[in-house]
């Protein structure tokens, strides 16, 4: 898992707490609502795409998305359909996995390309082990919390990132649901993972939502955080770059792993 590796870079006593910001879908309100604030308070996120769905009503344009790339966001891949995965035949599954890879490739965004996140957190061994065919290092699904990460390859200790936790964020939440997530790992020195999806100015009933004012406390809060040193706010491909560990597909360093009595672990 992550604290894995920041339990080896960091010699066993990881520095501080990390946070990476995550988008599913492409959605038109998060070019429109939250990047400006992102913007404004210097953090970057992670956009996981679904290609297919590049310049249709409501979703972000290429333009958007280059935009974003230039800015330092990273873009992933989220199939080209949000096709349920398990629920498709084999050579659907291959198609929505690396046809989408090969969009991003093609458009120019090679930082955070080889990450994917499973549509609606759905995911079995054969889509993990084809996942990895193509040449994804990391997937991550946002059906949990994100401060305790499993290991289930732990016989293959470059592709134990193939099930990370994300906080996925519905109209649920609360501001103080999510900063109690912040100062948690701030406590453990841990990362976090949040996704959202839309982010609107009102309230509204889709559950994938995210009210802008909320998003606007959520982010200045983190910016507070890391300005006083007590957290990074970063992407996949810069904290993996920060550890070492190469993140298009060759052998990483030897990992040191953390002991189960570490309460961070």
């Amino acid at each position: 898992n992550f604290d894995n590796f920041r339990y080896s870079y960091n010699g066993g006593i990881p520095q501080k707490a990390t946070v990476l910001i995550n988008f599913d879908d492409n959605w038109g309100s998060v070019m429109q609502n939250a990047t400006p604030i992102l913007k404004a308070d210097g953090l970057t996120a992670t956009d996981f795409v679904i290609t297919g769905e590049v310049g249709e009503v409501g979703y972000m344009t290429l333009n958007n998305l280059t935009t974003l790339y230039n800015q330092g966001w990273g873009m992933g891949s989220h199939t080209v359909t949000h096709a349920n995965l398990p629920g498709n035949s084999t050579e659907n599954i291959t198609f929505e996995i690396s046809n989408s890879l090969q969009s991003l490739n093609y458009w120019g965004f090679n930082r955070s390309d080889r990450y994917f996140a499973y549509p609606n957190g759905n995911y079995n061994s054969v889509i993990i082990n084809d996942i990895k065919q193509t040449g994804y290092v990391l997937a991550k699904y946002g059906n949990g919390e994100s401060l305790r990460q499993p290991n289930i390859y732990s016989d293959e200790p470059y592709n134990i990132t193939f099930t990370v936790h994300a906080t996925d964020v519905t109209n649920q939440y609360t501001v103080k649901d999510l900063l109690s997530r912040v100062n948690d790992a701030i406590l453990q020195k841990s990362l976090l993972v949040i996704t959202f999806h839309q982010i609107f100015n009102d309230s509204t009933p889709v559950v994938s939502s995210f009210k802008t004012s909320n998003f606007a406390i959520f982010a200045n809060y983190l910016e507070t955080e890391q300005n006083a040193g007590l957290l990074q706010v970063t992407n996949y491909t810069t904290y993996l770059s920060e550890i070492n560990q190469t993140v298009k597909g060759a052998t990483g360093p030897s990992l040191t792993v953390a002991p189960i009595s570490n309460t961070y672990y």
